[in-house]
């Protein structure tokens, strides 16, 4: 029996499957992933969110057609997205504590390497004494050779390998930085409030159906998926302006409809590069770009790093 489990900290998996069973090709043609922590699959990027019920319920119907008992598990509950970026964070932390010891351990392996490298280098014939085929040193000389190209090898790849483990450590430790860069909490605050909007005409639209009593409205679990991600939007965006407000109040400046004018010169580099506004809108503004007249671009409010107003 396969159990396909889902809760919002642990995320979607499938319990049950084993070697040879024929279920790893269907998970892998619905697009789940093995979790090497964990040794189940599971889909990815299911932690911290709702159930993807369209892909669970297809890989249960796929499943079952290849013979498999499959039983659901499946919870609605949500977690406070406060708690959320708070494990999120930790977990960020465990990553870069653990690659940054692997990176140490990898580094020592390639010293060690260097140092075989180097004794390897030091047993070989002076300046590069070519191979005397047929003397009695052609073996010894053979045989350093090898153990010469071994060591530089081993060493090299260990430097490699440490290069990359110390550049994913480094990736990591930027990730929470990035995950709350101003650009990207207001371009998240602006998907959740589109998400909002449209979660409300879809739950709307399913009442005044019912209402009419039609047969073309979401069945329960559906409805049931619906105002539970509506929840889920509604506390993560209350929580991401706060972090927006919070910004602003460290004096991180932010722009909008009130501080910039038609005329004013933006910049999105910080000033390296500056471009005319046009018109400003609700929450861009269009700007002329380059040297031919009458090319413009448009800039969200957020991508704006400074501003230089032109007064008559």
């Amino acid at each position: 029996m396969l159990t396909i489990t889902h809760t919002y900290t642990d995320g979607t998996r499938i319990d049950g499957t084993k070697r040879g069973d024929g279920a790893t090709d269907i998970l892998r043609q619905h697009r789940w992933r093995w979790w090497p922590s964990l040794q189940v699959w599971g889909i990815h990027h299911s932690r911290d969110n709702l159930p993807n019920m369209e892909r669970i319920t297809r890989t249960k119907a796929a499943l079952e057609e290849a013979g498999h008992e499959v039983v659901l598990d499946i919870s609605m509950d949500i977690v406070g997205t406060a708690e959320v970026e708070e494990s999120k964070a930790a977990r960020v932390e465990d990553r870069v504590a653990a690659l940054e010891a692997k990176a140490v351990k990898k580094h020592a392996e390639a010293d060690a390497a260097y140092h075989t490298h180097e004794s390897a280098m030091r047993a070989l014939p002076p300046m590069g004494e070519p191979i005397k085929v047929g003397h009695h040193s052609e073996s010894g000389h053979r045989a350093a050779l090898a153990r010469s190209d071994r060591a530089t090898r081993t060493w090299l790849t260990a430097e490699t390998e440490a290069t990359e483990i110390d550049r994913r450590a480094t990736v990591a430790a930027r990730a929470t930085q990035k995950r709350y860069s101003p650009v990207t909490v207001q371009n998240r605050i602006n998907k959740l409030e589109a998400d909002i909007l449209r979660l409300n005409r879809e739950i709307l639209r399913n009442e005044a159906k019912q209402a009419l009593h039609w047969d073309a409205g979401m069945s329960p679990e559906l409805m049931a998926r619906s105002l539970a991600a509506l929840s889920d939007a509604q506390g993560k965006v209350e929580y991401w302006r706060g972090v927006r407000e919070q910004q602003k109040a460290e004096g991180i400046r932010s722009y909008g409809p009130e501080n910039i004018a038609k005329g004013d010169m933006v910049s999105t580099n910080h000033g390296r590069t500056w471009d005319r506004v046009v018109r400003v809108n609700r929450k861009t503004v269009t700007v002329s770009v380059g040297v031919m007249h009458g090319m413009e671009m448009l800039y969200d409010f957020v991508r704006i790093t400074d501003v230089k107003e032109m007064t008559e």
